[in-house]
């Protein structure tokens, strides 16, 4: 051990100007001694150590988040290092206007779809959403400075517009639990302040921005010369003789940042990652990642690094063991002759009807269970089938099935879109739930069938279930369903119409997910290489602006998307076959670009049949039964 050196202020004879080596401050931080020859603080540092990253109780990463205190220098990361320094933002701001860029949502600032349902879902206040976009706004405006010139930028900041334009939609048109409307604000707020960051370029030291560490004289040097704070770590036996030190301090403790878990209804809810180091061969980089897969959204940022959420990882990870797999392996080919046949269309009084397109594929396609390459997707239903809901003959049954399917919807889709399960729910599961009468919370080690019903319940939407007593989920005489209010007494003898309008939206957010999922099988590089620019194509096949995700819109009265009218549906056409012409073995004339000015029903028609064949068969070979395609729109 070498003994502690003390220091004091000093500057050498001749040397009025602090050099990229000297300490404008100097501190002790055991067992190293830190300098910066441009900051006036010296942060404590929390990342010369791989830990989990844990999303905490504001939505951010604790001390090892790059958007609230200084990380390693990462050269793969190097903007990181203008990121703004929040507590600088602080200082400089009124502190009687909200820092919108730093603000933490509350349960004041959400509204709740329906108060009395046990699925507690909600959406973000109008006014709050606004003042959020205003910050979009604020980034675009530094955007446009530099589009012009496209200094090397274009690519990357593409992405993060891209991702930041569906962070507002998705806080503006999903159905959220809290912790997801926590989760959402902080990531748009990491997205916009990065954006930022791409964009400056220091000239002088700026201390507003956030800076790092580093343990290489070559960076520090570089930053310096840049202006930009930084911070030398190095062991007090390197801390040259002939230093100028201008003020000892002692290092600033990170205590405004949340350590704490998130706890919502007693339960820990936010997601952890599991982490490694990146760019491990750079003896200069401490940078902490989490995993990364192909369906992830370059969207969070941590100790310099991308955050990258994946679709699968989450909470639902460990419920491998549970009614999910009550039933036969999810990777089991149909097989036709066991129970009803699902190629054909079911009873045409009550579902809705198919498009010729759909009805001629399925007759087509080649169901030789040889092609089915198992084991890639799980093949299993996103969405209960439709089917399933008007299976009940008995009007009570008809009711309950259809009551507790409309309350439910609104958070199941949230999971879905948000908390994919890690293994989706078979069909006897979502029987079981269908088939639940309400009652107290049940033990999981039970064995009975009414038990056995009120544990899919359970399983399916865990703690976000607020569990009750009751005839149905539905805790009041109606439930709401895109914007209408339907009376549960209606659903023992439901109008056609309405059976067929329910069934309508679960074939189309069945074939939303199952388009996501294929597309990701097929062309999981693509995924990898540019997510968000794959998500902004997926999403350009349907109209709106909420994504794969449906619920709350007016039920449409005439056809929309690709099924609409040509001079409508010709956008979202060429979206479809731009995604399908990068899956492998893609037919050359689905290769093509659509003439815009010869598009006519008769073309539109002819492409649409070869890309429903080309899809049912790409489908059957991964999935081994049949897809969950759109149908007519009820008029």
């Amino acid at each position: 051990m070498f003994p502690r050196r003390e220091f004091k202020p000093y500057l050498w004879p001749g040397q009025e100007h602090i050099r990229e080596f000297d300490a404008k401050v100097i501190a002790y931080c055991d067992p190293y001694v830190i300098t910066s020859p441009n900051a006036d603080w010296i942060p404590e540092p929390h990342c010369f150590q791989t830990e989990e990253l844990c999303v905490r109780a504001d939505g951010h990463f604790g001390y090892q988040d790059c958007f609230q205190w200084p990380q390693a220098y990462s050269q793969k990361f190097k903007y990181a290092v203008c990121i703004l320094n929040p507590q600088r933002m602080r200082e400089q701001e009124d502190p009687s206007k909200t820092l919108w860029e730093l603000w933490t949502p509350t349960q004041d600032d959400f509204d709740l779809i329906n108060p009395q349902s046990p699925f507690h879902v909600s959406k973000l206040k109008r006014s709050i959403y606004y003042n959020l976009y205003r910050l979009y706004d604020s980034a675009q405006e530094v955007i446009n400075q530099w589009k012009a010139k496209q200094e090397g930028k274009k690519d990357i900041v593409t992405g993060m517009v891209l991702h930041s334009h569906h962070l507002l939609n998705v806080l503006k048109h999903h159905p959220l639990t809290f912790p997801d409307v926590v989760v959402y604000v902080a990531e748009l707020q990491r997205f916009l302040l990065d954006i930022v960051a791409h964009m400056l370029l220091p000239h002088r030291t700026n201390h507003d921005l956030m800076g790092c560490f580093t343990e290489d004289i070559t960076t520090c040097e570089h930053l310096f010369h840049a202006g930009i704070p930084v911070w030398l770590v190095r062991s007090p036996q390197f801390i040259p003789q002939d230093i100028n030190i201008i003020n000892v301090v002692t290092v600033t403790r990170p205590d405004h940042i949340i350590q704490k878990n998130f706890l919502h209804n007693g339960v820990i809810t936010m997601r952890t990652f599991q982490a490694k180091v990146l760019d491990a061969s750079d003896a200069t980089s401490s940078v902490v990642i989490p995993q990364q897969s192909a369906v992830a959204s370059s969207s969070q940022t941590a100790s310099g690094g991308r955050v990258q959420v994946n679709r699968n990882n989450n909470m639902w990870n460990n419920a491998k063991e549970s009614v999910y797999s009550a039933s036969p392996s999810c990777n089991k080919v149909h097989n036709p002759k066991s129970g009803r046949d699902k190629w054909a269309e079911g009873d045409t009084t009550i579902m809705p009807l198919p498009f010729p397109q759909w009805v001629s594929a399925f007759k087509r396609v080649d169901k030789d269970p040889a092609r089915v390459k198992t084991g890639l997707v799980d093949t299993v239903y996103c969405f209960p089938e439709p089917a399933l809901i008007v299976v009940p003959v008995l009007p009570e049954r008809r009711k309950l099935y259809c009551a507790n399917w409309l309350t439910a919807r609104p958070l199941w889709i949230s999971h879905v879109d948000h908390h994919p399960p890690s293994l989706l729910p078979v069909p006897q599961t979502w029987h079981d739930f269908l088939n639940t009468i309400p009652s107290a919370l049940l033990a999981d080690n039970v064995t009975t069938k009414s038990a056995w019903e009120k544990l899919a319940a359970k399983t399916l939407f865990g703690q976000a279930l607020v569990h009750l007593q009751g005839n149905t989920w539905a805790t009041q005489g109606d439930v709401l369903w895109r914007n209408q209010r339907i009376a549960i007494a209606t659903l023992k003898d439901p109008p056609v119409h309405l059976m067929r309008c329910i069934l309508w939206e679960i074939y189309e957010l069945g074939f939303h997910y199952e388009l996501l999922d294929l597309d990701c099988a097929m062309v999981p590089g693509l995924w990898t290489e540019a997510p968000a620019e794959r998500t902004e194509l997926l999403y350009s096949n349907f109209p709106g602006e909420s994504g794969l995700v449906m619920w709350q819109e007016d039920m449409p009265t005439t056809e929309q998307g690709m099924w609409a009218a040509p001079e409508t549906a010709y956008p979202f056409l060429e979206s479809w076959l731009k995604l399908l012409s990068a899956w492998p073995e893609a037919p050359s004339h689905l290769q093509s670009p659509i003439v815009q000015e010869f598009f006519s029903p008769v073309i539109q028609s002819d492409i649409l049949s070869s890309a429903c064949m080309f899809y049912v068969q790409t489908f059957f070979n991964l999935f081994g039964r049949p897809p969950s395609v759109p149908h007519r729109v009820l008029m």
